[in-house]
Order: C-alpha cells, then sequence, then structure tokens
C-alpha cells in the first residue's frame, strides 16, 4: 500500500498522471505528443501491424523525424510479422531508427544489429524465440511517458471497429521516474550495459521492469510480496491467466484468510488455447470459492492488478510469459483521483461479467473438461 502522500518524496509520486479507458482518447494524446515532441522518442511495441492505425503512427514518427526529433523504435518480430514489409523501409527513409528485438527464424531480411552469417543468425533467433518484448510504451523528449496495453493496430480503436473494439487502459505519466524506460529502451535497442542502472528502479517502484533475470526474478516477488501483504482486497483483471503455481496457491491463501479476491477474465479472447488452458485454474479458484468473472461484451485486454491501494496498469498478464519469458513495462498510480477512477472501472467490467462457478464447470462436456486440463500441460509456454 502506498504511503500517505504528506509523506512521501517526489520520487515515490508521479508529478502528473492520467488514465485512458477510452482507446481512440489514448492514441489521440499520444499522437499529440508525438506532434509536440523536440528532442527524442523512443517508442516500443508488441505489435505494429499494417492497418490504418499503423499507417497514422507511421506517418506521424515520419514527421518528428523530418523535422530533427530523434526517433527510434523498437519492435517484436514475433508479434509484428508484417511490419518489415510494411513500414520499416519507409521509415528509414525519413532517417527513424528501427530494431527488431526478436526476428522470426524464416524470415528472409537481415536486419540491423544481426549477424551477416545466415547459420549463426538462424540459431540466434531460435535461442531468442521464447524471449521477446511484449512492452507497449512511448517515451518522448525523456519526460513525457504513454504506458499500457495498446498496440498499433486497428483492433484497439473503437472509432474503427466499433462494439468489436478490445477493451484496453492506458496512463499518461511525468516525473523523473521516466528515466528508467529510457535506460530499458536503450539496453533493448542498443544492448547497452545498464544493468546496474536499471535495476536501481527497485528504490523507487513505480515504474516495474523485468529486463534481466535478476530483475525478473525481483518483479516476481514484488508481485508475490504485494498478494501477500494485502490486507483487505486483490483485484485482477488479466486477458490470459495463467499463473505459477505459487501465486495460485497464495490467491486462495489469501482467501481463505478473509481478504476479497476477485479475477476478471474475458470471455471472448484472440488466443483460444490459452483461455481454455485458464478454465483449468479459474475453476480451481471458484470451487474454493474466490470470485471469478467471465467479461461477455468484448475481447477485454486490460492488465489491471488492485492489491488494497496498490495499483498498477501496464503490458504485464498473469501468466507465464509474463512471469518468465517477456519483457514487461508497468507503472503504479499514485493520484487517489486516478485510483478511484480504475477501481470504478474495474466494478463496471465485473457488473458486465458472468460469474464463473462449479456449475458452470461441471456443465461443461466431459471432453472439453478433459481438454482444459491437457492443455495445462503446456502453461509453461502460454
Amino acid at each position: 500500500m502506498n504511503l500517505p502522500r504528506s509523506n512521501q518524496t517526489e520520487n515515490q509520486i508521479w508529478r502528473k498522471e492520467e488514465v485512458f479507458f477510452e482507446n481512440d482518447a489514448y492514441y489521440e494524446s499520444l499522437l499529440a505528443g508525438i506532434d509536440s515532441a523536440k528532442h527524442t522518442i523512443y517508442f516500443e511495441t508488441y505489435i505494429f501491424s499494417k492497418s490504418f492505425i499503423g499507417d497514422l503512427f507511421a506517418k506521424k514518427l515520419c514527421e518528428a523525424s523530418n523535422r530533427g526529433v530523434h526517433v527510434r523504435i523498437l519492435v517484436d518480430g514475433f508479434g509484428s510479422p508484417s511490419f518489415t514489409s510494411s513500414y520499416e523501409a519507409q521509415l528509414k527513409r525519413h532517417k527513424v531508427e528501427v530494431r527488431l528485438y526478436r526476428s522470426l527464424p524464416w524470415d528472409l531480411h537481415t536486419h540491423t544489429h544481426e549477424s551477416l552469417n545466415p547459420i549463426r543468425r538462424f540459431f540466434n533467433r531460435i535461442y531468442r524465440m521464447n524471449h521477446g518484448t511484449h512492452r507497449k510504451y512511448c517515451l518522448i523528449d525523456s519526460k513525457h511517458l504513454w504506458v499500457g496495453s495498446l498496440n498499433i493496430c486497428d483492433e484497439h480503436s473503437e472509432a474503427l471497429m466499433k462494439e468489436q473494439a478490445w477493451g484496453d487502459v492506458g496512463v499518461y505519466v511525468e516525473g523523473p521516474q521516466v528515466s528508467f524506460a529510457k535506460k530499458a529502451f536503450l539496453k533493448s535497442f542498443e544492448s547497452k550495459h545498464l544493468l546496474k542502472e536499471i535495476e536501481e528502479y527497485q528504490s523507487n517502484h513505480l515504474i516495474l521492469l523485468n529486463q534481466t533475470r535478476n530483475l525478473k526474478r525481483k518483479n516476481r516477488a514484488g508481485q508475490m510480496s504485494h498478494v501477500r501483504k494485502a490486507k483487505t482486497r486483490i483485484w485482477i483483471e488479466t486477458p490470459y491467466f495463467v499463473p505459477i503455481a505459487r501465486f495460485l496457491l497464495l490467491l486462495m491463501k489469501k482467501h481463505r484468510d478473509g481478504l476479497d479476491v476477485r479475477i476478471v477474465v474475458p470471455f471472448h479472447n484472440d488466443v483460444w488455447v490459452t483461455k481454455w488452458i485458464s478454465y483449468s485454474y479459474l475453476f480451481r479458484l471458484a470451487k474454493s470459492g474466490i470470485k471469478v468473472y467471465e467479461y461477455q461484451r468484448r475481447f477485454l485486454h486490460r492488465k489491471v492488478f488492485i492489491i488494497d491501494d496498490w495499483i498498477c496498469i501496464g503490458s504485464s498478464n498473469l501468466n507465464h510469459r509474463s512471469f518468465l519469458h517477456d519483457l514487461e513495462l508497468d507503472v503504479v498510480l499514485t493520484c487517489p483521483k486516478v485510483k478511484e477512477q480504475v477501481v470504478k472501472q474495474t466494478l463496471d467490467d465485473m457488473a458486465n461479467s458472468m460469474p464463473l462457478n462449479q456449475d458452470i464447470w461441471s456443465a461443461f462436456p466431459w471432453w472439453k473438461r478433459l481438454l482444459s486440463r491437457f492443455l495445462s500441460i503446456f502453461s509453461y509456454w502460454s
């Protein structure tokens, strides 16, 4: 739980923060930031797809570079298989620096910072297949940071997709702590040895990173610590619920201790395998008495952790990929008004959900229950 504001130092609160539950409003805010950038833009995303939104962002980033802004983009090649053919050449023509964090093994292009030896390049790609960047953030002029669950694709836009748009959340923050987002970006973009500087972020706890193996361990321990110390509530919204065993058991223990534990997941999902794997975990929680909700209206892609008064938003899911494999970036909210908005939206999401219970599990055909339990064997990779 956060300390009372009167006891907090400048490094323990954001100077400014704003939360967005309307995806187009988040995009508009970010695009306005790109338009007003004066010095640098560091942009990292998992998906940058050939789309209307992709065209719009590519155009704005090129315009920023043309007026003298140093623009760098880091994209995950697995999440963005069409990026190279759609945008890479266009961006480079406008002197935008582009990197792919990992590339598909069968991609015939040789990307910047990759070995020119085709055999070595292939095996390097195989080695990195299970370790990508899942982060979605943009840092402008080393002062303004946008973070959330929104990729660069049409699926998030309510104006384009109407009721089919994914339900997401983004946040804008200002403060000295954004320097850690810059160091994390440079570590991935340039392979700079900034590990010591990055690990210093532990002293303020407002930007959560898992850049290295050590930070992954600290991040997992930090999440477990917040849950372990919880006094009243643990509310989690995640599209992919495949937690490590220790976390699952801890949630059930906190429920037995009398805490209000609630999990919200989507009924509609873009990864059907993960959905069916998650059922084996969700119904286990429901059987123990924990409130589990399945959101009905659209694909709920939000990643929200509410533990007492501690609220965290970003790219991390509650699955093995976020815990063990992929790079993530989350921010901890400090403004009481913003935190109230998040709690209100989470309650609204629960109101538009169907509770999952043991009766629903029993009503599943036997083969579906068997499929869910069988697929859970592959939880490590999901």
